[in-house]
Parts: C-alpha cells; structure tokens; sequence
C-alpha cells in the first residue's frame, strides 16, 4: 500500500519489490544508486528520499496479471547517466521505451540470467525487463 518515489537502498529485494509496486501502480519513480553522493544528484530534492507515499492496493489473480499491468504501465522511471562529464544527468524514460527491446515468447521463458549490472542504471533495467515479462524462475544477483 506504500511506494517509495525516491528510493535509495542497497537491499535488492526491496529495491525490485518497490520497482514493480510503483510500476503496476503508474506511479512515477527516480532511481538512485545506493552509493550516490547527494551532491551528484542535480535537481532532487533529498529529502523525499525514502519517503513513503500511499498507492492503491492492488489484488492481482496470477503473475501474468501482474506482468500485464507492468506492461501497461504509464510511469515514468528517472535515471542517471554519468555521461562524459562524470556528472551524473537525469533521463526520463516510460516503461515502453525501456522495453521497446525485450522479447517475449516461449523460447525465452525459464531462461537464467546473471545480474551483473547495477539495477538502476539502462543495461540493468533491462535485463529485469527481459526476465520478468517472460517469468524466469530464476535469477542469479552476482
């Protein structure tokens, strides 16, 4: 029944679980490494990190429902990119344009992933893109 708009943990659990809540709920989320520096972090204001905010309860029937509604979901993600400065810089994405690549279908259902990228970062949204709209049963964080 709670969100996090501005998260910043290093529980991975608690970071996918508040990802998917925010998603399916069309709420908005900025995603900020656990180890940033606020001084790195332009234009947000710190603190609302880690500040609770009520959402809809949703009941869901299966998992499917649940990866439906991801993929309908109308949030925006912020993310920051170091870019060549260094200086990390916001980038506002929609779940569609972070999954404008994944594929979906029975030959990639049940596939392993190794997590090796930071999941608030492009490459590590989309690996948890492309494993959770197929239903992997297993994914191994490295």
């Amino acid at each position: 029944s709670q969100y996090y708009q501005l998260y910043k943990t290093a529980d991975i659990y608690a970071y996918f679980v508040n990802l998917i809540q925010a998603l399916i709920a069309n709420k908005p989320l900025v995603l900020l490494d656990s180890d940033l520096n606020p001084s790195e972090i332009d234009g947000v204001d710190e603190s609302l990190v880690n500040v609770a905010e009520d959402i809809e309860h949703s009941v869901y029937e299966n998992m499917e429902d649940v990866v439906t509604a991801l993929q309908q979901s109308t949030s925006e993600i912020t993310i920051f990119t170091s870019g060549t400065t260094g200086q990390p810089k916001k980038v506002v994405h929609t779940v569609s344009t972070l999954t404008r690549s994944v594929r979906i279908g029975d030959k990639y259902k049940g596939q392993i992933w190794a997590y090796a990228y930071n999941p608030t970062h492009m490459a590590g949204l989309q690996v948890f893109f492309q494993t959770f709209e197929n239903l992997n049963t297993l994914i191994n964080v490295y």
